[in-house]
């Protein structure tokens, strides 16, 4: 690629080179010279070594990605929902149906906001085809497909939910009425409410046949 300013006259250049104060580049077959080093006739100055700097004439483009602030969270709050399942999301609605503004914190140890189960149990294994994990659509008792989710996270927050997902609480203080997280985040309540349900036993014999 020529540059379009390499197409003036040797004369224009120099002038738009003084006006810029900075010498131009130019195109060559093995990469752009600085235009500075040179004379109008292509000789060099007196007294000047040639140079032997390089530039390309051409630059990729960088996709510059914008960093997302990390969510900041408050160190006190006054409801604590210990888990991200089916109980702590009614729990949260109970909460927000008795009070409008109190606020609130979900914690879970999965990355998901709660999300229903039962279809993963039910219509999960009853289909027979081989790729229903990426497949399966939940349809409700009216026979209308449905999120398996309850709420979007952009709706938990809209609603005054703040949701720290990936976490599991390791500590809780009643006496001082504190707990702490796995990467060391102390929280401070009014109210906390345990709903971290259960985890599935596994038979090692059973899993061993089913694998």
């Amino acid at each position: 690629l020529v540059p379009r300013h390499a197409l003036l006259p040797a004369a224009a250049r120099h002038a738009l080179q003084r006006r810029l104060h900075r010498p131009l580049l130019l195109h060559c077959p093995h990469g752009a010279r600085r235009a500075g080093s040179r004379g109008s006739g292509g000789q060099r100055r007196r007294g000047q070594r040639p140079t032997t700097e390089t530039t390309a004439t051409s630059e990729v483009p960088v996709e510059v990605v914008p960093e997302v602030p990390a969510k900041k969270y408050a160190p006190s709050y006054k409801y604590i929902i210990v888990g991200a399942g089916t109980a702590a999301h009614s729990a949260f609605a109970e909460i927000r149906r008795h009070d409008k503004t109190g606020t609130v914190l979900m914690i879970g140890a999965e990355a998901h906001v709660p999300y229903m189960r039962p279809p993963l149990s039910k219509e999960l294994w009853a289909s027979t085809d081989d790729n229903v994990s990426h497949t399966l659509k939940f349809t409700n008792y009216l026979g209308k497909e449905q999120s398996l989710e309850y709420k979007s996270p952009e709706t938990y927050e809209k609603l005054g939910c703040d949701l720290l997902l990936g976490h599991a609480v390791v500590d809780l203080d009643v006496n001082n009425k504190t707990i702490t997280v796995d990467d060391g985040r102390p929280f401070s309540y009014e109210k906390c409410l345990l709903a971290t349900g259960g985890q599935p036993r596994e038979v090692p014999q059973l899993s061993a046949d089913i694998k």
